[in-house]
C-alpha cells in the first residue's frame, strides 16, 4: 500500500505536467514568436595588384552582403574594376563575383574580363579561388579568353592581391515571422482608384 501511495505522490504531478503543458502547446500553435536575422551591406573601394604573364595594377569598387550568425555566416560579394599595365599599354576591365561560407574559409567565385591594347582586344570569363582575411583578399585564377590572338601579353593564369577599404556599412536586423495585416497586401486595381 505504501509503495501504491509513493508512486500516486511521484508519479501523478508529473502526468499533470505533461498534460498542462500539451494543452499549453496546442493553445500556442497560432502564435509566432519572434525570429531576428541580422545582415549587413558594406560597399567600398577594392585596389591591389595582379600579377601573371605581367604586372596589372587594379583600382574599383566592391559590395559585400553578409548575414551575420554564430555558424556558417556566409558572405556574397560583387566588384567591377579596372586595371592598366603601364609597360605594355594594356587596359583591362574586370566584373566578378564571389562567396564565402564561415567565417575563415576560402571564396569562389567567377570573373568576367575584357583586355585591349587599343588596337586588339579579348575578352572572357574564368573561375577563381581566394583567401580573404582583414580586407585582403589573396585571389588566384584562370581566364578562357576569346578574340585577337595577336594580344598575347595578357594573364591567363594569375594572382592577385586586393585591399578592400569599406566606404559605407549598413546593418540591419529584421523579425522574419512578423505577420502583415491582409489589407496590407490588397492593392486597389488601377481602374478602380478613385471610384468608390
Amino acid at each position: 500500500m505504501i509503495k501504491i501511495l509513493i508512486c500516486v505522490f511521484f508519479f501523478l504531478p508529473l502526468v499533470t505536467a505533461a498534460q498542462i503543458f500539451k494543452k499549453k502547446e496546442e493553445e500556442n500553435k497560432g502564435i509566432r514568436f519572434p525570429k531576428y536575422v541580422a545582415s549587413k551591406r558594406s560597399i567600398g573601394m577594392i585596389g591591389g595588384i595582379e600579377r601573371g604573364n605581367i604586372t596589372m595594377l587594379e583600382l574599383g569598387i566592391e559590395g559585400h552582403w553578409k548575414k551575420i550568425r554564430l555558424r556558417n555566416a556566409r558572405t556574397l560579394a560583387a566588384n567591377a574594376n579596372m586595371e592598366y599595365n603601364f609597360g605594355h599599354n594594356i587596359l583591362g576591365y574586370n566584373a566578378a563575383g564571389w562567396i564565402k561560407k564561415g567565417r575563415v574559409n576560402l571564396t569562389y567565385g567567377v570573373n568576367f574580363n575584357y583586355l585591349t591594347d587599343f588596337t586588339y582586344t579579348r575578352y572572357g570569363m574564368g573561375p577563381q579561388i581566394g583567401f580573404r582575411v582583414l580586407g585582403l583578399h589573396l585571389v588566384n585564377g584562370y581566364n578562357f579568353l576569346l578574340g585577337d590572338n595577336e594580344l598575347d601579353q595578357v594573364n591567363k593564369f594569375y594572382v592577385g592581391l586586393r585591399y578592400y577599404f569599406p566606404l559605407e556599412k549598413k546593418t540591419k536586423v529584421v523579425n522574419v515571422n512578423k505577420r502583415k495585416k491582409k489589407d496590407d497586401n490588397k492593392k486597389t486595381p488601377f481602374w478602380r482608384k478613385g471610384k468608390t
